[in-house]
């Protein structure tokens, strides 16, 4: 150990000063599952990137050890920084609540910590990788742009890489903001340095910029033939690397399970890489049994996911959305870009599977296998999910330039190279979604051979109302399904139409009220009006439904009502030429006259396209029903 040097930079009188607020560490700042994510994401990515062999699995591990301070390198000059820290923090405290106040309480734990004897570290390592290569001051290099600089990226690489800002990833969960590297490099090097960056303080009447390292001269690695003989730096034999955060810290940790987080931040982003066998991630807590991440396992470590969580605040992939994209990666139908559909992007996939459950969302990601970002898409009939994976080498190197440093989007407009990349992308997915999510035709659901009736608008009478006529074209009324015969009575049907159970329909001669005199006076008593409101169901009124051929995935619902009411529940279904119902969920949303958006009916046992509480005025009311596909059906109610 004696061959570290440790090393504190001075503060350049004319430069500006740090403060106690890390611009580097805010931009992984959160709450403990955003810290987590991000951490598992930038430790991952880099080694994923840089596999030693190609054909084998990058394999991580995650484990928490407890270590001596005693073992680590130097730990008196480390323990000497915090206390000019917590110094120059009480210098600067003005209140019991305020940020220098968050600070001093940070730094006096971590100074506790040390001077406890033992800390708590998380240790992160990868096997198969390049290992570290070069050095700091080569930002031609990954050891250079990783620990050398800030911002500083490999034009040539296709690999992801945040520009050296990725290494303060570990920093998140580390209370001493202090973290050592051990390496084995392809070029059999063994690499050693340890790194924190803090703000500007005074120690022995000197001011220094707040970074301290400890490595070899000049501020650079310690860079040896042979492995350390001792301590914790020398377990490393294996090519490639570990991180040691010193002080591993979360919140809450009795009641926060950092494993699990971290096994589903692993499955939230690189679900694709561990099912096609390029990771391999392993958890470990001391000396307990550890949790295996890979293809035979995933599967299983679903049941850790809220299935039915479709939105997260914190613009994490939703746990819902996660499981729909594993499967969807694991089985679904899988597609090849044509050569003249992607001809910047080249090679590119597409897994897509149709499921009524699936919420139309399309993941995407590159090469490595690492999630980007999803997006809902609005084409096809049916319910679908979908993944898109661009595969070539030059495909990546364009999407990574597109790339944002937090790994989370593309930015198409930057350029007119972007624009016509995102086209290509979009296009791709259309073709595939047409094939998989799509009606092979527009009559699929449709009675054959009948015409349907129709609310028409294409004449006017004397008073200015729509005109009442037969369609010529298929569309679709609404029949209710839960009484053996019902009907819709209404005067422009000319008759009445019987449906039964099918929805099948015929049309009968209206039945005739009895004859009265004129002016004769029934000589039934009148019924007395119930106090209590009556409960209406749809089949009490008149009622049907059109497409809008002028906006896509749109009905018109009419409902005819002789006095205010409410409906308490409707549900829509399509009927099959097989005389059964689709089981779709094929209805978005629908609103009423006054924009109001109507609640879907979310009690156990209610159907998939049930919705409550339709407001009746007096008259003809009308419902804007959205739909989920753009085809003209025919749709039954109940």
């Amino acid at each position: 150990m004696s061959r570290f040097h440790f090393n504190r930079i001075k503060q350049d009188p004319n430069a500006n000063k740090i403060g106690p607020k890390n611009a580097n560490m805010q931009y992984f700042s959160g709450d403990i599952h955003t810290r987590i994510d991000t951490l598992v994401r930038e430790t991952i990515q880099n080694p994923l990137d840089n596999p030693l062999y190609k054909n084998k699995p990058v394999k991580i591990v995650f484990k928490k050890r407890m270590m001596k301070v005693s073992e680590i390198p130097k730990h008196e000059e480390i323990l000497e920084t915090i206390n000019a820290l917590l110094k120059t923090l009480y210098s600067q405290k003005k209140s019991e609540t305020g940020l220098i106040q968050n600070h001093i309480n940070h730094f006096s734990k971590a100074k506790a910590s040390i001077e406890e004897g033992e800390i708590s570290v998380l240790q992160i390592s990868d096997y198969n990788t390049i290992g570290l290569v070069g050095s700091r001051n080569d930002m031609n290099s990954n050891l250079g742009r990783f620990l050398g600089g800030d911002g500083v990226f490999d034009d040539e690489s296709s690999g992801g890489g945040s520009g050296g800002l990725g290494k303060y990833a570990p920093f998140t969960v580390s209370n001493i903001g202090f973290c050592f590297y051990s390496s084995r490099n392809k070029i059999n090097e063994y690499i050693y340095y340890g790194w924190g960056k803090y703000f500007t303080h005074n120690i022995k009447k000197t001011e220094y910029t707040g970074e301290i390292n400890l490595g070899g001269n000049n501020n650079d690695v310690l860079k040896r033939k042979s492995s350390l003989h001792e301590g914790f730096l020398s377990e490393r034999k294996e090519r490639g690397t570990d991180v040691f955060s010193l002080g591993f810290s979360i919140p809450d940790e009795e009641k926060f399970n950092w494993e699990i987080e971290v096994l589903k931040a692993v499955i939230r982003n690189f679900y694709g890489a561990i099912l096609d066998k390029k990771l391999i991630v392993s958890v470990v807590n001391q000396d307990q049994d550890p949790i295996m991440i890979n293809i035979d396992t995933i599967i299983n470590h679903l049941d850790y996911f809220d299935e039915t969580n479709l939105k997260n605040k914190s613009k994490l992939l939703p746990e819902g959305l996660t499981v729909e994209a594993v499967n969807v990666y694991a089985n679904g139908k899988k597609f090849k870009s044509k050569q003249l559909e992607t001809p910047i992007l080249g090679e590119c996939f597409i897994q897509i599977q149709q499921d009524d459950e699936f919420t139309r969302n399309f993941n995407f990601m590159r090469g490595p296998r690492m999630q980007i970002y999803n997006e809902k898409i609005s084409a096809g009939d049916i319910n679908f999910a979908g993944i898109f994976i661009c595969n070539s080498e030059q495909g990546n190197k364009e999407l990574r330039l597109l790339e944002d440093s937090h790994h989370k989007e593309w930015k198409f407009n930057i350029n007119a190279k972007g624009r016509r990349i995102k086209k290509e992308i979009y296009q791709f997915i259309e073709r595939c979604v047409k094939e998989v999510a799509t009606f092979d035709n527009s009559d699929e659901f449709s009675i054959s051979g009948t015409n349907l009736l129709s609310f028409g608008n294409s004449g006017k009478a004397k008073n200015n109302q729509p005109t009442k006529q037969l369609s010529k074209n298929s569309t679709a009324i609404i029949f209710p399904k839960n009484v053996t015969v019902n009907s819709i009575k209404k005067s422009f049907f000319n008759g009445e139409v019987k449906v039964d159970r099918k929805g099948k329909k015929k049309k009968t001669k209206p039945k005739k009220p009895a004859y009265l005199k004129p002016n004769k006076p029934s000589d039934k008593t009148p019924l007395k009006k119930n106090s209590k409101e009556r409960s209406y169901k749809v089949d009490d009124f008149k009622a049907m439904i059109f497409k809008n051929d002028a906006q896509t995935n749109e009905y018109h619902l009419y409902i005819e009502s002789k006095t205010k009411a409410n409906i308490k529940t409707i549900s829509f279904d399509i009927p099959m030429e097989n005389g059964k119902l689709a089981e779709l969920d094929f209805i978005d949303n629908i609103v009423d006259k006054n924009n109001i958006m109507l609640e879907r009916n979310i009690q156990k046992g209610s159907l998939a396209n049930e919705f409550e509480n339709f407001q009746l005025d007096q008259g003809l009311n009308k419902f804007i029903v959205k739909t989920r596909f753009n085809k003209k059906v025919q749709i039954i109610i109940k």
